[in-house]
């Protein structure tokens, strides 16, 4: 088939003082989501895809990948954060297969699917360093619990309803440590609270977890003798409502790495100095070398993969990042960073912060951002002894600290962190930053992506934060658009109400070809330079907002009606 079809209408119609080849063009100028095909006008979606399935793969390998949700209509396109990964999409849309090769870096991919009609949101993707496996049904009891058969493997799952529980049985080494630990919530977005437990063979509980790293459990155990465990999986809504019972369901997606071998939990540092070689004392579980030095020429390394059954970011930053001391009163530069732990029960680190009278500086204290169980407390005392700041928690669901001092004198302050419930282990680990205060200016937006009108001008709100009193105009503008789309330059005044929102507003012309692709919105100050890119809350650093401008609606067929004879032509009504 040509892709066109042919409606014969009576000869009654043929003549209604409007054509319908009239009418129906005047329908496709008018909306920005239809395709002409021929002389009729079909409506066309976006995708709407919500997630993929499994949604990891590993290293070195090609996997075939379901697709959930919907694909749109038309040939259906995938972007990637690092552009690393090789897709094909199958005819029918609802499957691709996606090879992760070697040279891929391990860790959180984020994908995008889009056609010319619009984009979905961000869907995570995991690669992976060790084998994978899928869930294999039933295996909610003891009796049938899933065997494993790798020595280590990550476990692609779903609780699939409600009431949902399952079981995998591992065999373990004795002296090793056996590492089980879940992605779920805070990677794949799942809106589920997990659990995790180790069970004997005989079914009796060893260990449970519920909230290691956020909403997401983990579990850790070195068996004196080989033996067999299972390990048991189930949740609850990540957002509470009133049935007191196991959730589940289609989207309650999770990751289970089950793994007697190398695993980093953090490492000291946790900041890595841009361009400055550094020894990284690595902290976790069954690791054979836990020193890795990082060298100026590697600096921008973005994760550590070989001889790990899990992939570990690393964080580089421009200022210094020192190791806590032994000795005890370290001193905390500004701006700079120490990486400390509180190793046992009711212990306290101390450390000194010079400065100068009426001088601002801003603490932080992060744990819980980091996966640490540390609950931080911190107090800031002057030379006297005299309590000028006590901070525990930045907010209601942030338990890690954020705060301002304004140094009341000349004498240099001690900064005292402890945990909120006087516990501690060598995982209670924590970054103690110092920053100094200086007007500064965030922007922000609401969505990721923007749908454009070939009708009507498109207007995007951007929210300006102006932080500790800033007042400098701000120009904002939006790179990389395509040919045919333009926006002028807004600026964010430092008084009235464009200080904190300006709206940009986009164009296209008649004649624009379609477009689907990133752009940025860029912030500068007039007179610091100071430049921001406008973001959500979910968007990835820097990496824009996606555009869609709809191809323009394909022109109608010319009119195949007979010619009039010449003595009706004097009464046919006109177009």
């Amino acid at each position: 088939m040509s892709g066109r079809f042919r409606l014969d209408f009576p000869a009654s119609l043929q003549r209604l003082p409007i054509r319908l080849n009239s009418v129906l063009a005047v329908a496709a100028m008018m909306t920005a989501s239809v395709v002409a095909v021929g002389s009729v006008v079909i409506a066309a979606d976006a995708p709407k895809v919500t997630r993929v399935y499994p949604p990891g793969i590993q290293r070195g390998q090609t996997a075939t990948i379901r697709l959930i949700g919907k694909p749109g209509d038309g040939p259906l396109q995938l972007w990637s954060d690092r552009a690393q990964l090789k897709c094909s999409i199958n005819e029918a849309r609802d499957q691709m297969t996606i090879e992760a090769g070697a040279d891929v870096t391990p860790g959180l991919h984020w994908l995008r699917f889009y056609n010319d009609q619009g984009a979905t949101p961000l869907i995570p993707f995991c690669v992976g360093l060790i084998p994978e496996t899928a869930e294999v049904e039933p295996n909610n009891a003891v009796s049938n619990a899933q065997p494993i058969d790798h020595s280590s493997t990550t476990v692609t799952g779903v609780l699939e309803k409600t009431d949902d529980v399952d079981l995998f049985r591992v065999r373990l080494p004795a002296g090793k440590t056996f590492v089980a630990t879940v992605r779920a919530n805070e990677d794949l977005k799942s809106p589920m609270d997990a659990s995790l437990q180790l069970l004997d063979e005989s079914g009796t509980v060893l260990l449970h977890n519920d909230d290691d790293h956020g909403f997401d459990p983990q579990l850790t155990w070195t068996p004196d003798r080989d033996c067999e465990c299972l390990v048991r999986i189930f949740a609850f809504p990540a957002a509470p409502n009133s049935t007191i019972r196991l959730a589940g369901g289609a989207d309650y997606v999770y990751r289970l790495t089950l793994t007697t071998e190398a695993v980093v939990d953090h490492t000291r540092p946790m900041v890595i100095e841009n361009g400055k070689p550094t020894d990284l004392q690595l902290q976790g579980w069954n690791l054979p070398q836990n020193v890795r030095t990082i060298s100026s020429t590697d600096a921008q390394q973005e994760v550590l993969a070989d001889g790990l059954a899990l992939p570990f970011a690393l964080t580089t930053n421009q200022t210094p990042g020192d190791v806590e001391s032994p000795k005890g009163d370290q001193e905390l530069k500004t701006p700079g960073s120490i990486t400390g732990v509180i190793s046992q029960a009711k212990e306290a680190d101390r450390y000194t912060l010079p400065g100068t009278k009426g001088r601002r500086v801003t603490l932080q204290c992060q744990a819980q951002k980091w996966k640490s169980p540390l609950d931080p407390l911190m107090t800031v005392t002057d030379a006297s002894g005299k309590v000028i700041r006590e901070v525990d928690d930045s907010s209601r669901n942030d338990f890690d600290i954020l705060t301002d001092v304004t140094f009341p004198d000349d004498q240099p302050l001690t900064i005292t962190v402890t945990d909120r419930f006087q516990s501690g282990s060598d995982r209670h680990f924590y970054l103690l930053s110092a920053t100094e205060i200086v007007p500064h200016y965030a922007a922000a937006l609401k969505e990721d992506a923007y749908l454009l009108p070939r009708n009507k001008p498109l207007e995007i709100t951007v929210t300006i934060d102006r932080k500790y009193n800033f007042q400098e105009p701000i120009t904002v503008s939006i790179e990389d658009l395509p040919e045919g789309i333009s926006a002028a330059p807004v600026v964010s005044e430092k008084e009235g109400d464009s200080a904190k929102s300006v709206k940009l507003k986009l164009e296209a012309s008649p004649t624009a070809p379609g477009f689907s692709g990133l752009v940025r919105i860029v912030c500068a100050s007039a007179d610091s330079g100071m430049k921001r890119i406008a973001q959500t809350s979910n968007s990835l650093p820097d990496a824009g907002v996606w555009l869609t401008l709809t191809p323009p609606p394909a022109a109608p067929e010319k009119d195949t009606e007979p010619a009039a004879k010449p003595e009706e032509a004097a009464s046919k009504p006109g177009p």
